[in-house]
């Protein structure tokens, strides 16, 4: 199944014009439901001499699965889905042939930029003294 999109007026952005199933390895299957935002590769313009338009067929399967994936994992507040969500791309630009040098590259850039903007769960507090009880009774 091709992905459909159609174009925001007055904005860089597209949408997902109808639900998008994606089948990855290890029976992982995603749905990117029809209205899903997307602006394609989030490539500075000034590197689009190496990478390509952000909306290149060839690469729009990975771009919008991986958006899809990094913002649920952003509500679930998952670094780990985050993780598998770059994982994804990877895998998904290697099945469209996008030569490893550039997937690599893509990768690298998904992976600091996660690390730079994702979301930090929060871990419990541990009690200062857990072996401490109520001395109450």
């Amino acid at each position: 199944m091709t992905v459909r999109l159609k174009t925001v007026a007055g904005s860089n952005k597209m949408v997902v014009d109808q639900d998008y199933h994606c089948e990855l390895p290890f029976d992982w299957n995603v749905t990117v439901p029809e209205g899903t935002p997307t602006d394609g590769f989030s490539i500075p313009r000034p590197l689009w001499w190496l990478f390509g338009d952000p909306f290149q067929p060839r690469h729009i399967e990975a771009a919008i699965v991986h958006d899809y994936l990094c913002v649920r994992s952003h509500e679930q507040q998952d670094y780990e889905a985050r993780v598998m969500a770059d994982a994804a791309f990877f895998l998904l630009m290697e099945r469209h042939g996008v030569p490893y040098w550039k997937r690599a590259l893509m990768y690298l850039g998904v992976r600091w930029w996660g690390r730079l903007t994702c979301f930090r769960v929060k871990k419990p507090k541990a009690p200062e003294h857990p072996n401490d009880e109520d001395d109450s009774t």
